[in-house]
């Protein structure tokens, strides 16, 4: 007769890796469940870039450290030629308790107290359409995990690598935000890892109906031994996943982060690192 296993415990000192990323999981999880550094990314006619650099296919592997919901409302038409700062925007991990920034209360430019319950954040007070006059985004910081062009088997970045890197971040645009929450409870529901426990296929395809969208695949797991890396770097990153958006800026100047409806400047093709 087969004797039964006998379960091992962990050594003193060592961690489960297992457990922390099933709890983190659910957290990434919950976040997701009822919404519907190195610069930012530019999504500017469908096209992925940072900088001077396009992305090669429009897709790049990376670990999404983090993300947050993000509220951000503009008054008036958009002027491509005169891009305009945010009256109003609010970040938050809760869609339930969200409420404008800290930033916009001090300038008496909030539109209500609460996300939840501003009129600005209901269903047909766009100017045209049914949508939403708060646009209802996510915003990522992400770190580049290996490279795509080689014909062979993906191979993760070395360890030097994930320490040095810089951060880059990442604003969906609404049409893509139920496709990236649809891959957050795949990943945490189905692997039990939360998105920084995992290495993702960001990839802008075209789409007919919203010009273009962002979606994510998994590509694998980060392996252990750079996890306790990627918590560091998660942690570091959140500052500047965090950091408010400008109420004021002339027209003549550049942005402190690009404006969530485009960000104007021609790419040039090469491969980057971040």
């Amino acid at each position: 007769m087969a004797r039964a296993a006998v379960a091992k415990s962990e050594p003193k000192g060592i961690i489960n890796w297992a457990d922390e990323l099933a709890k983190e999981a659910d957290v990434a999880a919950g976040m997701e469940s009822t919404s519907g550094g190195g610069g930012w990314f530019s999504l500017r006619a469908g096209v992925l870039s940072l900088g001077d650099a396009t992305m090669p296919n429009n897709e790049m592997a990376v670990v999404i450290l983090d993300s947050m919901l993000e509220n951000v409302f503009y008054d008036g038409a958009y002027n491509p030629d005169a891009i305009s700062p945010p009256k109003c925007f609010a970040y938050g991990r809760d869609e339930a308790t969200m409420a404008p920034h800290a930033v916009v209360f001090a300038a008496g430019q909030e539109e209500n107290d609460k996300c939840a319950t501003c009129q600005r954040n209901e269903w047909g007070s766009a100017e045209r359409g049914k949508g939403k006059a708060c646009a209802n985004r996510r915003r990522l910081s992400l770190i580049a995990a290996g490279d795509l062009s080689g014909s062979k088997r993906f191979e993760t970045y070395t360890t030097d690598h994930f320490e040095t890197s810089p951060v880059a971040l990442l604003k969906l645009p609404v049409t893509s935000v139920k496709l990236f929450a649809n891959y957050v409870r795949q990943v945490t529901g189905v692997i039990r890892r939360p998105p920084f426990g995992v290495i993702t296929l960001v990839k802008v395809v075209p789409d007919p109906k919203t010009q273009f969208k962002v979606i994510c695949s998994l590509i694998d797991n980060v392996p252990d031994h750079l996890l306790p890396v990627i918590m560091r770097r998660r942690e570091e990153s959140r500052p500047l996943l965090e950091a408010p958006m400008p109420l004021t800026f002339d027209n003549d100047d550049e942005p402190a982060q690009p404006a969530p409806r485009g960000k104007v400047g021609a790419a040039r093709a090469q491969r980057s690192k971040f």
